[in-house]
């Protein structure tokens, strides 16, 4: 996808990242892979189109026209160049008439973009012992 090379063309170029295209069980992929460790590695699957963040691999869908899909994308893709990409996991209770009826993990990521943050919530648990936060560095320092 020439979105996700125009966007990485400075780092591939500089070497604070490598590039990788191929073929999982996902389908294609587009692979961009930072040189420094605390910055987030992030990987495309284009027909979808999804991302997977960072060594957890928490994933966000896009939707919409697709116009609007690869403008958001080449936002998302400059914000963890950036390090302006972190997530989170966040207890939540469903109550009804204040009575709580159960709690879950909700794990929340935001991209701070230019147009300001983007969010994606996925629901499920969270792993025994698994971190609370985390943020990433920026590919250049």
């Amino acid at each position: 996808m020439r979105t996700v090379r125009e966007v990485a063309a400075d780092v591939i170029r500089d070497r604070v990242a490598t590039f990788e295209e191929g073929e999982d069980g996902g389908g294609r992929y587009l692979r961009l892979i930072p040189a420094a460790p605390d910055a987030c590695e992030v990987t495309v699957y284009p027909d979808y189109p999804t991302l997977c963040l960072g060594e957890e691999a928490h994933t966000t869908e896009m939707f919409g026209r697709e116009a609007d899909r690869l403008r958001e994308l080449r936002e998302l893709i400059a914000a963890v160049i950036a390090g302006r990409y972190e997530w989170e996991y966040r207890q939540v209770t469903r109550r009804l008439l204040s009575i709580p009826l159960y709690r879950f993990t909700r794990l929340v990521g935001t991209f701070h973009t230019t147009d300001g943050p983007w969010i994606f919530a996925r629901q499920g648990s969270e792993p025994a012992g698994a971190v609370k936060h985390r943020s990433y560095a920026p590919y250049r320092r």
